[in-house]
């Protein structure tokens, strides 16, 4: 067994999966406007993730040329905050897209706090 050369690509290894971190795709959406029609649910509404259109929420949400904060919602509906290097990208991305499109995107970085610490944005 050879230890000195297999212990230095042993290392590599764990470290190169540190380094990329974690990829999130999704669609962009305006931080608070989706945050207001998540909070927007009746008083008698049990099952709050059954009683909301993501899908219309998603839309109405879209983020125009003066959104400063975004959020990215995953296929699942799950929405992440991103920080604000990530919303500088963002804010990018929006500026270069057809008017009312969906602004999908795949994001690298790492999580913490259900926020996206941003290392990579592309549009898909």
């Amino acid at each position: 067994m050879n230890m000195p050369t297999s212990r230095p690509f042993l290392i590599a290894v764990i470290f190169s999966g540190i380094a990329f971190g974690e990829t999130w795709s999704g669609v962009l959406v305006d931080a608070d406007c989706y945050a207001r029609l998540q909070r927007n649910v009746g008083p008698r509404d049990t099952l709050t993730s059954v009683d909301q259109d993501r899908d219309w929420q998603i839309r109405y949400c879209h983020p125009g040329p003066k959104t400063k904060s975004f959020r990215l919602v995953d296929h699942d509906g799950q929405s992440f905050a991103l920080d604000p290097g990530g919303n500088a990208r963002a804010a990018g991305i929006v500026g270069k897209a057809r008017p009312k499109s969906l602004m999908w995107v795949t994001v690298s970085g790492e999580m913490e706090n259900k926020t996206i610490k941003v290392a990579a944005m592309n549009p898909r």
